[in-house]
């Protein structure tokens, strides 16, 4: 036992190492953020333009309550169009935003496996993506929604805040079992480059290596703890701090990952 954790310490240690395979981790990752970054940017510009129809829609619907019905032919197209373009532009986003973050995904695995990546395994590993997504869909909604009433009410109490943080922590284990499962999902489908196989993998290779991953996750907690704490510090402490603390996560991040990966991959 003691020999095993000084291992995984070891292990732990040499995913600090900043070489070639931690920068290409990191830079995936920054260009990642960038890109969903900027589309989300002018997604929040799209919000913005649409203020000014908010407006006249809300002076619309006054209107009309005050009995003035030669509104309704006016307000009916304004709504259409309105929704039309916030659900266009909305499912823009998210195609982006998967687009981008499976082409990103592939080059990080594949600094593991050295495949040739090509257009169809593009294609086929972001059918994968929206696969999983839409197994966990339904128990995800069945998990937020309460979250977010619940953030939402009127009266907070202590025992809705009680709720609330209760499920708080549920979603935030619910994301790490996905995250968890998932870098099994996507080692599997590179080396089968199969879909449903990635699946039953996924779950059978996750299931079986959680009792090696014991002291690692004892390892990377204990590792947040520390983070945290000295961010609490630099919050205070430091000008500028932000910076630093994006930074630090972009790295704790990077090295957290490196450290998990390499015990999914090997």
């Amino acid at each position: 036992m003691l020999n095993k954790i000084k291992q995984e310490t070891k292990d732990f240690a040499n995913s600090f190492r900043i070489n070639n395979h931690f920068l290409t981790h990191l830079g995936i990752d920054l260009l990642f953020w960038l890109v969903v970054g900027f589309v989300g940017l002018l997604w929040f510009r799209f919000g913005l333009a649409q203020v000014e129809t908010l407006q006249r829609i809300n002076t619309l619907n006054y209107q009309l309550s005050l009995g003035d019905l030669d509104q309704i032919p006016v307000l009916t197209p304004l709504l259409i169009k309105f929704f039309m373009n916030l659900v266009m532009f909305s499912v823009i986003f998210l195609v982006v935003f998967f687009m981008v973050w499976s082409i990103s995904r592939v080059h990080l695995f594949n600094t593991y496996f050295n495949h040739k990546i090509n257009k169809k395994f593009y294609l086929k590993f972001f059918l994968l993506k929206i696969v999983w997504q839409l197994f966990w869909l339904p128990l995800i909604i069945v998990l937020l929604i309460p979250f977010i009433v619940l953030l939402n009410s009127k009266t907070m109490t202590a025992d809705i805040a009680q709720l609330t943080l209760l499920f708080f922590f549920i979603n935030i284990i619910l994301y790490l079992i996905i995250a968890y499962f998932g870098m099994f999902l996507y080692s599997s489908f590179f080396e089968h480059k199969k879909i449903y196989q990635s699946f039953t993998e996924a779950f059978s290779k996750g299931i079986y290596k959680l009792k090696h991953m014991i002291i690692p996750f004892i390892l990377i907690s204990l590792f947040f703890l520390i983070c945290y704490a000295l961010t609490l510090f630099l919050q205070f402490k430091v000008e500028h701090s932000l910076i630093f603390i994006i930074f630090l996560f972009f790295y704790v991040f990077t090295v957290v990952r490196i450290y998990i990966l390499n015990k999914v991959v090997n």
